[in-house]
């Protein structure tokens, strides 16, 4: 459901699930409430060929973060 978007029917899941820990489970249902605007469809994302992640900018990252360590 994640992956393809559906984020109201991930609540509706995530809803009905017996959880062991029920603090945790009103946490993402908050969060998944208050972001489900901004999370974005994955599997229409991947197919138009754009990236998904942040690995690219991190990965570049790299060598700036290695330049202020030696500072």
């Amino acid at each position: 459901m994640f992956w393809t978007g559906e984020i109201n029917n991930a609540i509706d899941y995530v809803k009905s699930i017996d959880s062991k820990n029920d603090i945790q489970k009103d946490r993402f249902l908050r969060y998944l409430e208050k972001h489900k605007s901004e999370i974005i469809n994955y599997e229409k994302r991947k197919k138009s060929g754009k990236t998904i992640g942040s690995g690219r900018i991190e990965k570049g990252c790299i060598p700036w973060k290695c330049e202020l360590l030696k500072i």
